[in-house]
């Protein structure tokens, strides 16, 4: 019925089954309602639909939400979500965070998720320090057994030359059966030959 409304344009007519559909408890239809809202512009309306099924426990709604919410720039509700155990939300606000320049808060929120046992937020918070040519935390990180620690470590050594030092990093992560490693380290000495 929804799709036979929007074909006919009737997107008002779609909102409002759709809507009835989603309070009835149906997620698909939650879903579908939250796109139509935002496809017309309507971000507050596609935030508090996808707010009800995040908080109903809908990973992928809090998903949605935290990627909404990023783009609306809202740090607040981010923060407030990320604070109460949402690694959705906190990934979006350390992304937001780092669009506006806020290196420090970024690597705030992604390293208390880090860890937490995070793995993606461990590998961005790696990229991070990376990129901030944080040598110490990511060795710290490395040598505690942070596999993305230590392949950003090896690669920002061998950014700065310290080909050896990258060898040794990427090595002792290799032995330990890190197979991404592993990799990087036949490619550096691959490198290293030529």
């Amino acid at each position: 019925l929804t799709g036979l409304l929007r074909e006919r344009g009737d997107l008002d007519g779609a909102v409002a089954v759709l809507r009835q559909r989603a309070d009835a408890g149906d997620i698909y239809a939650a879903e579908q309602l939250a796109e139509l809202l935002r496809r017309r512009g309507d971000l507050d309306g596609a935030v508090a639909v996808l707010r009800r099924r995040a908080d109903a426990g809908d990973s992928d709604a809090a998903r949605q939400l935290a990627e909404l919410l990023r783009e609306r720039g809202d740090l607040d509700e981010l923060r407030r979500r990320a604070d109460a155990g949402d690694s959705s939300a906190a990934r979006q606000l350390a992304r937001l965070l780092r669009e506006r320049g806020d290196l420090d808060g970024a690597v705030r929120v992604l390293r208390r998720r880090a860890d937490a046992g995070d793995s993606d937020a461990a590998r961005q918070l790696a990229e991070l320090l990376r990129e901030r040519g944080d040598l110490d935390e990511l060795r710290r990180r490395a040598d505690a057994g942070d596999s993305s620690a230590a392949r950003q470590l090896a690669e920002l050594l061998r950014e700065r030359g310290d080909l050896d030092g990258a060898v040794a990093v990427l090595r002792r992560r290799a032995d330990a059966g890190d197979t991404h490693a592993a990799r990087q380290l036949a490619e550096l000495l691959r490198e290293q030959t030529r």
